[in-house]
Parts: C-alpha cells; sequence; structure tokens
C-alpha cells in the first residue's frame, strides 16, 4: 500500500477514454473510503474520482508516468468491476493545498510527484 496522501502522477494499465497518464488534482475521505480526483495530462476535459484502494492495484494502476506501459503492457478494455469504481461525476477540480498546482502558492510541503526512492 502506497503512502497517503497520494503522489501526483500516475498511469493506468487501461485506457480511460483513450488516456493513461493522469495527475492527482485533490483527494479526501478516510480509511477504506479515501479517494483520489485525477485528471488527464493531455485532455483536461476527462477527470474522474477513483478509490485509493483501487489506485493501489498495480493490475490498473502504476504510481509515475510509465512509458513502457504504452509499449508493452497496455490491455484493450478496463474490467467491469474496476469500471464502476471510476466516478465520472462526483469530482472536485479544486487543486488541493499541498499539490503545487497553485500560481500563487508559497508552500514547501507540496506532494511529490513521483514515488522517491526511499519509499
Amino acid at each position: 500500500m502506497l503512502n497517503w496522501p497520494p503522489i501526483k502522477a500516475w498511469t493506468s494499465l487501461y485506457p480511460i477514454k483513450g488516456s493513461i497518464y493522469f495527475v492527482a488534482i485533490n483527494y479526501g475521505g478516510e480509511e477504506e473510503n479515501r479517494w483520489v480526483n485525477l485528471v488527464c495530462v493531455v485532455d483536461g476535459s476527462l477527470f474522474f474520482r477513483v478509490l485509493f484502494e483501487d489506485l493501489n492495484n498495480i493490475e490498473f494502476w502504476l504510481p509515475g508516468w510509465q512509458e513502457t506501459v504504452r509499449e508493452n503492457y497496455l490491455k484493450e478494455k478496463y474490467p467491469a468491476h474496476i469500471s464502476k469504481s471510476i466516478d465520472f461525476n462526483n469530482v472536485c477540480l479544486h487543486p488541493s493545498d499541498d499539490s503545487g498546482l497553485l500560481i500563487s502558492s508559497d508552500r514547501i510541503d507540496c506532494r511529490p510527484w513521483f514515488i522517491s526512492p526511499k519509499d
């Protein structure tokens, strides 16, 4: 299980509306009800909420932007039980305070984009 809060960069092993690279814009919830709102890197109109538990499943998601996924491991269709956990309606697009995505942000404790070697 990855640390909470989530890193910002994610790769889906299954295309979601044709895309696989996403940014965790914000997050919330507690315990098994933790969720993450993701926005597509190349199409900002594609966004959704996914359970953090599902995001931690390496059969469906990988932390960071993994180029080898596109070349070697990309699956064709998202399994139905995981597709049901992706919510395209209940999404907030306001960046979290620790996202580092706010232009006027002077926070130095921003969430990382990728997993550090010590994690």
